[in-house]
């Protein structure tokens, strides 16, 4: 399944941002196509990167997990 999961800023490594990134681990260990995106990257949205998962990449996807106030 392609899955974008956003998130309105992944600058820190604060609850949202570390429940971010362990949600994108998840997803990937169970043979999801992952993409994400965020309004303000920073620490997590570079650790999601290193992980191989690409930022907005697409406008095609079967689901979206969004949190924080307005993100898409």
């Amino acid at each position: 399944m392609k899955i974008l999961v956003a998130n309105r800023h992944l600058k820190g490594l604060g609850g949202s941002e570390t429940f971010t990134y362990t949600l994108i681990c998840e997803l990937k260990k169970q043979g999801h196509d992952v993409e994400y995106f965020t309004l303000f990257k920073g620490i997590a949205s570079d650790k999601i990167e290193a992980m191989g998962v690409p930022f907005l990449k697409s406008a095609d996807y079967d689901f979206a997990i969004t949190g924080q106030v307005s993100t898409v």
